[in-house]
């Protein structure tokens, strides 16, 4: 909503006022804190879990990197 005016007035004043930089500054870090908090509690709590929720994060993070590599190579995951 902020980059909807014509004269980018919420834009610049995002940038200059304290407040609102620090009031996104705050929400950046609760989401985090919440992600962390979360990914911890998976793995406490349901442990039988937390074997497969390492095993799709390394599925994910092979799949991230996959588009860098050569197309025509295969791989498995076991």
């Amino acid at each position: 909503m902020i980059f909807d005016d014509d004269g980018l007035v919420g834009t610049s004043q995002l940038f200059t006022c304290p407040s609102m930089l620090f009031a996104l500054l705050f929400q950046f870090l609760m989401l985090s804190l919440r992600n962390s908090i979360c990914e911890v509690i998976a793995k406490l709590v349901s442990r039988r879990y937390a074997d497969l929720l390492d095993w799709y994060a390394d599925v994910e993070e092979r799949l991230s990197f996959e588009e860098y590599e050569d197309p025509d190579q295969t791989f498995t995951i076991q």
